[in-house]
């Protein structure tokens, strides 16, 4: 498949209040695409239509190929079940437990035994560098904990897609490296295709294959490669990657042992 995400054409926005205006992407396969621009122009808006939140006012949005708004209910979340989402305050249930909180997605979505399901919880916690939380409620852990548990539960049904929603906001910039190498990781052991909408340039700089930039205006005005990005004679673009700091550090977070023995 030549693009797991196809946006085509795409107005759309709230009430009368257009964000996004003819819109046009495609997002290739095991790479990780960023989704930048100022404040403002639209990022959210993008991700929650691309996650079938948002209904276009026009345009399509086609994930794997398929029209996520033109099919019912029943067979879009059938599509999105391969789709992992990391929303950009995690979003945990504060009453459950990492543990629990992780397992959702399985009880919801599967009829697999209490057992495996923790079995596989326990996985995915050790992938994240978690091992060790499952037993913590969401306000005991730290704003970077927070964020791996939440990266966790998003990959719980091994999805082929993970979509992020600014994933280092309110991170220290150490932390915030760390979550960038992590991802950088699992796109590598998982083969996954990876989008993040951030404004993070260290983090752009960092984790990019590919880049869509949006303009104030809710317009595209580039969309290629990030040394593409950086060569771009577009006024806009080129401001926006001006601020490009030095290479971004390579610290890695630790990777389940059972991973790496694997690749």
């Amino acid at each position: 498949m030549d693009a797991v995400i196809e946006v085509k054409n795409l107005f759309a926005g709230y009430n009368d209040d257009l964000v996004l205006k003819a819109v046009s992407f495609d997002v290739k396969p095991l790479r990780i695409t960023t989704i930048v621009g100022p404040s403002g122009c639209g990022k959210s808006t993008l991700f929650k239509s691309i996650i079938g939140l948002l209904p276009p006012k026009e345009g399509k949005v086609l994930v794997f190929g398929k029209d996520i708004y033109s099919m019912d209910e029943e067979k879009r979340l059938e599509v999105m079940q391969k789709v992992g989402f990391l929303f950009q305050g995690g979003a945990l249930l504060n009453s459950l437990t990492v543990l629990e909180n992780v397992a959702l997605p399985l009880r919801e979505h599967t009829k697999l035994s209490n057992s495996i399901i923790e079995e596989i919880v326990r996985l995915k916690l050790e992938l994240v560098g978690l091992s060790d939380a499952w037993h913590l409620l969401p306000g005991e852990l730290s704003g970077g904990m927070r964020k791996r548990a939440a990266l966790a539960r998003a990959l719980a049904l091994d999805p082929e897609v993970l979509l992020c929603d600014e994933p280092s906001a309110g991170l220290d910039p150490q932390t915030a490296a760390g979550l960038d190498t992590l991802l950088l990781e699992l796109r590598d052991l998982l083969k996954m295709t990876i989008v993040v909408v951030t404004h993070e340039i260290p983090s752009i700089q960092k984790i990019a294959d590919d880049v869509i930039m949006l303009s104030v205006g809710g317009t595209l005005v580039f969309s290629g490669t990030l040394d593409e990005a950086k060569r771009a004679e577009r006024e806009e673009v080129k401001a926006f990657f001006a601020r490009m700091p030095g290479e971004a550090s390579k610290d890695s977070v630790p990777v389940a042992k059972f991973l790496l023995a694997a690749e």
